[in-house]
């Protein structure tokens, strides 16, 4: 199982492809490219654009990762307010 991650940068080719196979993807992910969506008010938001070694096994073109905001005090009313469940 994929260990959990907290951060956007923390976000790997290794990571996702674990994921992926976890999920029934035989693909290995050789690179990625994380994007900032959203305004970021709440949470940070990216997508992942990813790049695969070899054949994509049904393997989806990008994902979309939800996390904590970098911001103290936006972090701290969304764990307030129940918004990060």
């Amino acid at each position: 199982m994929a260990k959990s991650i907290l951060n956007w940068d923390d976000v790997t080719p290794a990571w996702v492809t674990a994921l992926l196979r976890e999920h029934g993807h035989d693909a290995t992910v050789a690179s990625l490219t994380a994007t900032p969506i959203g305004t970021g008010q709440v949470g940070a938001t990216y997508r992942y654009a990813l790049t695969y070694d070899g054949d994509q096994g049904g393997a989806p073109a990008s994902l979309v990762g939800k996390f904590e905001s970098g911001n103290e005090t936006s972090r701290e009313t969304g764990k307030l307010t129940l918004t990060y469940l």
